[in-house]
């Protein structure tokens, strides 16, 4: 309804009748109550200077009525309508979208800000080994690791469009987490609604962003969720319409989801279980569900068939299996479950430290939408879709804060519900602006207590000395100027051992390894495979006799396990002393190498990298 006050002479045109008329005065005082403050349209008014006119505009009829009050009363409070649901929704709608975009723009910015921050050991890995890719040399024949080839693509497809460089690897993150954020998007609007979408996004984001989980770190979690949610929505496609091209379509990602990582698995897990469910609940039966999940199994199939089939055409079979299969497995069991009680608790309550208010209300909505007629069918798929994710987060009883980012698709769309549901709940009993907008206000509220959380690692602190704080102990910033010291002065054709768990000097001095084996963690893990390992890279390090080792200090670049075996520790102080002459150091947090023969000794306490050269 719209108000306004006309003095002198009212002159209103409608559809049907134009008019005007003067020096004529009509007195609303006489009408009969109900129609004292309303005349149709259609009636000629004149009013006087001293009695102003009131036209209300009702939608969809017009009325001219007169205030009967001298000139400069007040005039009496009108009522507005409440607005429809159709205009409330799309208003909740449009400000959802432009919070979405705000906070796209947010963690690009927070992501561009971070690009050259110096690479942690499992960023270099990746980086490494696609570096390697883009030379020719397929993973498992120069490195090996437990680690699928999927993350190690899709970071050599990002490094050869943005560069060999940190900024390249973090590039294709921000690519992957946008991806991801859109796959949220659709998937909330057709489990949630769409006027929500945008509010799971919004929650992703931020979430994959905190560095509980490592957000800012290129992760193997981090690229594991475009292809597999992806997936998942042409599985839903697909089954909601009969289309078989869509359900294969969807179960292949499912596999590229598994190449990134082996816990994306769990998302062909939810997969099948969707594509089998929504066949049965469409009639079909159980031979209609079995025919469509069996078609996105077998797709699935393709992806890791056709990498089997590369790797052994390249010669490296073997080995990817010796790594992935055989020891990934033994990995998986090495952790006693008895001991994961006394520290999941504090693993947990750390990684949702930066967001810990989006995690309650993930878990929240669709406990909530179970006693809601119409959200109980979605509760139920994303409490599975969040157990399997956990069972993702699960493998090997490790939980490392990067395993955490499989669950935050689940938690993201079950914040979004929380917000649906409480509209519902609200509606009816409250005006409608405020049953839409109160529950998004609390949404924006666990947005702004996780940008306050954030602020020094988003907003303050300088990429390397958020690195230097973060990962405390571990020499990553002092890598960088280790690994241009060599690609300076060594040539093409030298290799370079690293005696410790640090493959991303590697990736920065750009030379070929001397041995395959990365990582000195699997010596001391309680696995079959830690004495062969050993033994793998002290004779390949004997063999190619490097010109170049890089020998790391800190302890927790040797081992994680309480494994007493003194051997690689013996062989390294033998083989280095009688071989190798220290020409660079760095010391802890500096971002430059001391090179003086005088000050260049394996004994100084604040040494973290030590360069070795070969004597002639």
């Amino acid at each position: 309804m719209y108000v306004t006050r006309i003095v002198a002479t009212a002159r209103v045109e409608d559809p049907k009748t134009s008019f005007s008329q003067r020096d004529q005065t009509t007195s609303s005082a006489r009408l009969p109550a109900p129609e004292r403050n309303r005349r149709p349209a259609s009636a000629s008014v004149r009013a006087s200077p001293a009695a102003p006119l009131l036209i209300v505009v009702d939608m969809p009829g017009l009325y001219v009525t007169r205030a009967g009050r001298p000139a400069g009363a007040v005039l009496p409070r009108a009522r507005l309508p409440p607005m429809r649901a159709s205009d409330t929704q799309h208003a909740a709608e449009w400000t959802g979208h432009a919070l979405l975009l705000l906070t796209a723009a947010l963690a690009a910015g927070v992501r561009w800000r971070m690009v050259a921050a110096p690479l942690e050991r499992d960023e270099g890995e990746f980086a490494y080994v696609a570096q390697l890719m883009l030379r020719g040399i397929p993973p498992y024949v120069e490195t090996a690791n437990m680690k699928l080839p999927g993350t190690y693509a899709a970071v050599a497809g990002a490094m050869a469009v943005f560069g060999e460089t940190a900024t390249g690897v973090r590039l294709g993150l921000l690519v992957a987490n946008l991806l991801s954020a859109a796959c949220v998007y659709l998937l909330a609007r057709r489990l949630v609604d769409p006027p929500r979408a945008p509010l799971a996004a919004v929650a992703f984001l931020l979430t994959s962003l905190t560095s509980g989980v490592l957000g800012l770190a290129a992760h193997a979690t981090q690229f594991v969720l475009p292809p597999a949610l992806a997936g998942l929505l042409l599985v839903l496609r697909g089954a909601e319409r009969r289309s078989p091209a869509a359900l294969a379509g969807g179960g292949a990602l499912l596999g590229v989801a598994i190449l990134m990582k082996q816990p994306g698995a769990i998302f062909l897990v939810l997969g099948l279980l969707l594509a089998a469910g929504l066949a049965a609940r469409a009639g079909r039966g159980a031979r209609g569900a079995v025919a469509d999940a069996a078609l996105v199994l077998a797709a699935s199939l393709v992806p890791l068939a056709f990498t089997g089939a590369v790797l052994w055409w390249a010669g490296a079979f073997a080995e990817f299996w010796r790594w992935t299969v055989s020891y990934a497995g033994a990995y998986v069991g090495a952790m006693p479950l008895s001991k994961v009680p006394g520290f999941l608790p504090a693993r947990v309550q750390a990684v949702a430290a930066g967001a810990g208010w989006f995690w309650w209300l993930g878990l929240l909505g669709p406990l909530a939408g179970l006693a809601i007629a119409g959200s109980r069918r979605t509760s139920l798929v994303l409490l599975g879709g969040g157990v399997l994710s956990f069972a993702g987060v699960s493998a090997g009883l490790y939980y490392r804060p990067h395993y955490f980012v499989l669950l935050l698709p689940a938690l993201s769309l079950g914040a979004a519900l929380a917000v649906a549901v409480a509209t519902r709940l609200l509606t009816g009993r409250v005006p409608g602006l405020v049953a839409w907008f109160l529950p998004t206000g609390a949404l924006l509220a666990c947005a702004l207590a996780t940008l306050w959380s954030e602020r020094v690692s988003w907003f303050q602190a300088p990429p390397a000395t958020y690195v230097f704080e973060r990962y405390r102990g571990n020499p990553f910033v002092e890598s960088v100027p280790v690994g241009d010291f060599l690609r300076a002065r060594a040539a093409p054709a030298d290799r370079l051992a690293v005696l410790g768990s640090e493959p991303q000097i590697l990736f920065y001095a750009g030379l070929l390894p001397a041995t395959r084996v990365l990582y000195t963690y699997p010596f001391f893990e309680p696995t079959p495979f830690a004495p062969i390992l050993e033994r793998r890279m002290i004779e390949e390090i004997e063999t190619s006799r490097p010109r170049w080792i890089v020998l790391a200090k800190p302890r927790i670049s040797w081992q994680l396990w309480p494994r007493q075996d003194v051997t690689i520790y013996d062989w390294t102080t033998r083989y280095v002393g009688r071989h190798y002459d220290p020409v660079a150091r760095a010391e802890r947090g500096a971002n430059q190498l001391i090179t003086d023969p005088v000050r260049v000794r394996l004994d100084v306490p604040e040494t973290v990298l030590i360069v070795l050269e070969r004597r002639p």
